[in-house]
Order: C-alpha cells, then structure tokens, then sequence
C-alpha cells in the first residue's frame, strides 16, 4: 500500500504488504445543540469546582482577564461579553477590568489583531496589555513548582485579585489538551520558565500525552499555573469550522477536564481494542 500526502517535500508512505492495515474515520462533525451565547452562558450559570465568576468577584478591586493571542482559534470576541457581564453583575466597574494577551514567547500582538481577537468594543473600553516575556520588568518569581521549575509570571497576574483564563480545549501533543492552565504556562510566563517546562516534555514518550488530560507535562503546568494564581477558567470547545460545540467554566483542573471529555468527543477518532 502506497499512502501520499499533499505536501511537495513529504514522500510517500510504502506500507509492506505483510502488514495488516485498516483505516479509521474521522468522526461526523460536531454541530451546535443552542447558539454559541447559550453553551457558554450554561456553562458561566453551571461553574465546576468554583463559586460562579460574579460571586468570585465579588469583593474584587481589580480583576485580570487573560486571552489567548492571534494565533490561536479561539473566538473570544464571540463570548467575552458573556463574562464581563458576570463581572458587572459582581459590582466591577470596567476601570477595574482588565485584560492581559497570553503570547508566551511570540511577538506582541497590534491593536488590530486585538480588535479581531477581542472585539473592537473591548479594545476601546479595556486596558489590554501585551505579555512582553523580553522584559524582566514585567516579570516576578514566584518560587518552584512540585517540579523544580522556576515560576516567572507576568507581574499583573499577583497584581490582581481575581484571575480568569480563556480559551479553547483542542488535542494538542505537547501537554494531551490546551486549555486550562496552558494560559498563564506558557502563557505569560518568562523564557526561563518556558524553556523548563518543554524540557519536562523530553523523554516522556507520546503514548503517556497524546490523548490524555492527565499526565506528567500536564501536572507541572496545573502546578505552576496553581501557584501562580490562576482562579477560574472559561474555555471552549470548537468543532471543525471554528463553532463553539462545547465550553466549561470554573476551575481550571476541575472544569478543564470535563472539557477535555467534550474535546475528545470532538476530535477522537474511535478504533477497536
């Protein structure tokens, strides 16, 4: 059996007759049971493992919302209003609402990216700030994970007293999902703590991560994204075309998990034992 791929520089794949083969369908495309602002607002009324956000925010003076960057699919601009809203229901003004961009170690995003990432009202409501990894200013220590790894974090994450991630849950082969922690590790972390965390992932073979929401790489991000502060989390699942199939809110192990089931339903493809 010959198998080509489309891909100019990839050559094809003989496979030796002698070898039994069978091939695997990806399953049906998940579609949408409600419209996208009824998942995520069943999700914010049904929080897992924490205090709904407008009672987690209650008593907060600043509270820090970190999104994923530009390169990532997450359609935050088609649910953020969902949780400020949570957040005006917990008695926040928006000079108290802030939003920090998780780049890890990518470029600093432009306002237009911003406005397509967040939506143009929230960029001109909103103080957002880059996560500038480059810049030790913006970075404190916060000590080590169970792990050993250093914890640098972007100072606003201490400085606020309310943190909450959002994001997407996809299969990813570094860490078994996105999602959850991933925000603030690798996030917004600096280069030290980023270079020690893909280290983690070196020597841990793919059948111990691929597919599965606990492992080892995961359990250091969930440690340092603890330590860090990281109180709640409201990520989506989306299906092929970009729409939200799926979300969860509260904690960010807790919450996170049950989405990675959601995520597994969406992108596992089902073979025989």
């Amino acid at each position: 059996m010959r198998i080509d791929f489309p891909y100019a520089d990839v050559r094809p794949l003989e496979i030796p007759s002698t070898y039994a083969v069978q091939t695997f369908d990806l399953p049906p495309q998940a579609q949408p049971s409600r419209s996208e602002a009824e998942i995520v607002q069943h999700a914010l009324d049904h929080p897992i493992g924490t205090p709904r956000i407008r009672d987690l925010a209650k008593n907060a003076r600043r509270v820090l919302l970190v999104a994923d960057d530009i390169s990532r699919p997450t359609p935050v601009a088609r649910f953020v209003h969902l949780v400020i809203e949570e957040l005006h229901q917990a008695g926040l003004r928006d000079e108290q609402i802030e939003f920090l961009m998780a780049l890890g170690s990518h470029r600093l995003m432009t306002r237009a990216e911003m406005v397509h990432k967040l939506g143009e009202d929230v960029v001109n409501t909103y103080t957002v700030h880059n996560h500038d990894w480059t810049n030790p200013e913006c970075l404190e220590y916060l000590g080590e994970t169970d792990q050993g790894v250093p914890v640098w974090i972007n100072t606003l994450v201490s400085q606020a007293d309310v943190v909450i991630g959002l994001g997407a849950i996809m299969p990813i082969e570094v860490a078994g999902f996105t999602g959850g922690g991933k925000i603030l590790v690798p996030g917004v972390c600096g280069v030290v703590t980023n270079s020690e965390m893909h280290w983690t992932r070196i020597g841990i073979d793919s059948a111990q991560i691929l597919g599965k929401a606990d492992n080892p790489v995961r359990a250091s991000i969930d440690s340092l994204a603890r330590k860090a502060g990281l109180d709640a989390i409201v990520n989506v699942v989306l299906n092929a075309d970009s729409r939200i199939v799926g979300a969860v809110a509260g904690d960010m192990v807790e919450a996170h998990r049950v989405g990675c089931q959601r995520a597994t339903e969406v992108f596992g493809v089902p073979m025989p034992q």
